[in-house]
């Protein structure tokens, strides 16, 4: 890719500016140039993340949103979640868009409490069992 040959969508940013950060590095030998655009792309990524702009992967969605990455694929193509994918062809769902599974990365809302005194001997020594 060119960098900047058109106006870039803001997912495309960080891939840019890392880019411009590497060819800075390379031709211009100007590791302080480097750094900063470096540095910029980390910024446009996180506000993107905290946005819900970011890219995911299917490998990322799957992780993220506890459902596989076959029934993600379906999701995309029936058109229940918009189809975010990338120029290069891979399939990728917006942070925002992403389906989550009921009770996926949920904590535990109820510790266990120990039934006996054993149990709670054990707990309280720290051999839980």
């Amino acid at each position: 890719m060119r960098v900047f040959d058109a106006a870039p969508y803001p997912a495309d940013l960080p891939a840019a500016f890392k880019e411009v950060a590497a060819i800075a590095r390379e031709y211009a030998a100007d590791e302080r140039a480097a750094a900063i655009w470096e540095r910029a792309a980390e910024m446009v990524e996180e506000s993107l993340r905290r946005s819900g702009l970011e890219l995911l992967t299917l490998p990322q969605a799957e992780a993220e949103s506890g459902y596989s990455r076959d029934h993600l694929r379906r999701l995309i193509d029936e058109g229940t979640i918009p189809d975010a994918s990338a120029v290069d062809g891979s399939r990728s769902i917006l942070r925002k868009d992403l389906p989550r599974k009921p009770g996926h990365g949920v904590a535990h809302a109820h510790p266990t409490v120990p039934s006996s005194r054993l149990q709670a001997a054990r707990a309280v020594a720290g051999r839980e069992e």
